[in-house]
């Protein structure tokens, strides 16, 4: 149809600007379908040709799909942190080394 149901995209978390995020945002209507795991597994194929050895996403603990996004990924959890957007959030790691 054409419609935009969502985007995913890499970015320094901040404040430091020293990590790279992967992130994605989808309408509630277009969640269950997989899209988020399929397009963020693309853009981290890509990205990984790019001289990046590892990429973060970050979640709120309450934030379920997101979390098992990044499981599906191959994202391994490293941490609850506050270090980033000033919240509390989960963090999950994948490395290039990871990526089979």
């Amino acid at each position: 149809d054409g419609v935009v149901v969502g985007g995913l995209g890499i970015h320094l978390l901040p404040p430091y600007e020293e990590d790279l995020e992967i992130s994605w945002q989808l309408h509630p209507d277009a969640w269950g379908e997989g899209y988020a795991s399929e397009a963020a597994r693309a853009l981290l194929g890509w990205a990984f040709t790019q001289d990046t050895d590892e990429f973060f996403a970050v979640a709120r603990p309450n934030n379920v799909r997101a979390i098992a996004t990044a499981k599906r990924l191959g994202m391994v959890w490293v941490g609850e942190t506050e270090k980033y957007y000033g919240l509390r959030l989960q963090v999950y790691r994948i490395r290039h080394t990871d990526v089979i």
